[in-house]
């Protein structure tokens, strides 16, 4: 008898159509509360995070839940033009850096990447954000 297991079977990170967002929404946790967020709106650089997300390398690591159980991270949350959002969490982790897509894996950013990362992150439209990390999903990040 053969089982197979679908469950995490594409082993690609599943972004969104550069068309589609308006927006890439960066919001830093630390001890489950946020601190700010950066917003980037550039068609080119959401285009550069999107390539830096699909080619992430999948690991052996699941994803379990909607957050990483970590004292701090990154939630990305992308913002769609027409209505709606979905998100991934980056985090650091024995020098490497990790996006964790809720349940359906867990993916290393390549090294020659983290630079650009930080690049994108650096020309992004910064502001003060304060609220508990289990509010960040129920917020209405309208423009």
């Amino acid at each position: 008898m053969l089982i197979f297991n679908f469950y995490n079977s594409n082993p690609n990170m599943l972004v969104p159509n550069v068309k589609d967002l308006s927006s890439i929404i960066f919001i830093d946790v630390k001890d489950n509360m946020s601190s700010n967020k950066l917003t980037i709106s550039k068609t080119t650089d959401i285009n550069k995070l999107l390539r830096i997300f699909k080619d992430s390398q999948r690991t052996n690591q699941e994803s379990i839940s909607e957050f990483p159980n970590k004292e701090e991270f990154t939630v990305v949350l992308f913002k769609f033009k027409t209505e709606g959002e979905s998100f991934r969490s980056i985090y650091k982790e024995n020098n490497n850096i990790y996006i964790d897509q809720p349940f359906h894996g867990i993916f290393r950013i390549m090294s020659q990447d983290i630079d650009i990362l930080n690049r994108i992150r650096k020309y992004g439209n910064e502001e003060n954000f304060n609220i508990p990390a289990k509010d960040i999903l129920k917020y209405n990040f309208k423009e």
